[in-house]
């Protein structure tokens, strides 16, 4: 469902869906004004609030003097590290690195002593097979796992590749964009073509502990699909902030999934959606012509105790028919209770994980890697 990185509806909305020789009926373009009239709590620019709290800019400070501790990934070398496509990268507790390869379908276990290194994985829908795997996260008790868009959550021991296996999984209605861990509890994010809630917060067991998140307002159950993908970041304290990937709100909700406050990202260019009624009731939807830029979220990762990193890719005409992961990437900061929020740059990676006073960065130009920061003290 992504390709070089780029948003499901992003990718939807380039490739469209039209239905030749059935004349047009009738065009709605999305988003909709309904779904733009959101109350705000707050708003963040690239200009700094003289409001910031105390904790926000102390934060902002240690993510902004963060540099490169150690990269893993080369472009000739040994094989376990010349990597496809970097979905996504974790640090385990052993201080291995978790990469998620989409090319290669794959999770590939990168140590420190590469003769250590291996690779689990491939194409398919066996225990340890994946089809379009979208998030990567290691639980507290050491075990990796997958959020599959297809084939569900998928759970791993990786402590050797003699050893490697799956130790759970379980089946998610409808396709996930998103997912990530609350603790012992899997929080995932997927859009279906019903109502229902967004995200789906599930025990251990797999069994839904609480639900919440509305879908994209729409009549058309097409539309509502494509509008509805989004990202999901867990934080410390058992809460979430969301975000419908192209729509400039980010929502903060507790561990209850109730709704704590909404903020709103600027610039964040809206990508005009337009869908089209055929003669027979067919619905397709695409990419308003004449779209030069558009922006959507890429990721939200929980930092620290109580921040988020929140990132929005922007693509323009330019890196589009380049086929680049974007044309620019902006890094903000915010406080997962309150919303509040500072603009961090522009210059950083995309952010794939947290770690120990640090995050993880990942890069596929101008070839795959992946970058471990440390906080600047």
């Amino acid at each position: 469902m992504r390709l070089l990185g780029i948003a499901p509806h992003c990718i939807v909305a380039l490739l469209g869906a039209s239905f030749v020789g059935t004349p047009a009926k009738s065009q709605i373009l999305h988003p909709t004004k309904d779904n733009l009239e959101v109350a705000v709590t707050h708003s963040i620019t690239k200009s700094r609030s003289a409001n910031l709290s105390a904790s926000l800019v102390q934060a902002l400070e240690r993510v902004r003097g963060a540099r490169v501790e150690r990269v893993f990934g080369t472009e000739d070398g040994d094989a376990i590290e010349v990597m496809g496509t970097v979905a996504a990268a974790v640090e385990d507790q052993a201080g291995r690195v978790i990469v998620l390869d989409r090319s290669f379908q794959n999770l590939r276990v990168l140590d420190r002593d590469v003769s250590k290194s291996f690779a689990i994985g491939r194409k398919g829908s066996g225990p340890m097979d994946f089809r379009s795997p979208m998030s990567l996260w290691v639980a507290a008790d050491g075990t990796v796992s997958v959020a599959d868009a297809v084939l569900g959550v998928k759970s791993f021991r990786l402590d050797s590749p003699q050893s490697a296996r799956l130790v759970r999984t379980f089946k998610v209605v409808g396709d996930i964009t998103s997912a990530c861990s609350s603790g012992s509890d899997v929080a995932t994010f997927r859009v279906s073509r019903s109502t229902d809630n967004l995200v789906e917060v599930r025990a251990p067991s797999g069994n839904v502990r609480v639900s919440f998140g509305e879908p994209y307002s729409a009549s058309s159950t097409l539309a509502r699909a494509i509008m509805s993908e989004g990202a999901i970041g867990c934080v410390a304290d058992h809460s979430f902030v969301t975000a419908l990937s192209g729509i400039p709100f980010l929502h903060g909700f507790d561990a209850n999934g109730q709704r704590r406050w909404v903020s709103r990202i600027d610039p964040f260019d809206i990508g005009i959606q337009e869908e089209t009624v055929g003669e027979g009731g067919r619905h397709s939807i695409g990419l308003q012509n004449g779209t030069r830029k558009f922006s959507y979220f890429i990721s939200i990762v929980p930092h620290e105790e109580r921040f988020v990193l929140v990132q929005v890719a922007h693509h323009t005409d330019r890196s589009l028919r380049a086929r680049k992961d974007f044309d620019s990437l902006d890094t903000y900061l915010l406080d997962a209770k309150t919303g509040q929020g500072v603009w961090v740059g522009n210059s950083l990676p995309k952010i794939s994980a947290t770690r120990a006073n640090g995050f993880v960065g990942v890069l596929n130009e101008p070839f795959p890697r992946v970058l471990l920061y440390q906080n600047a003290r």
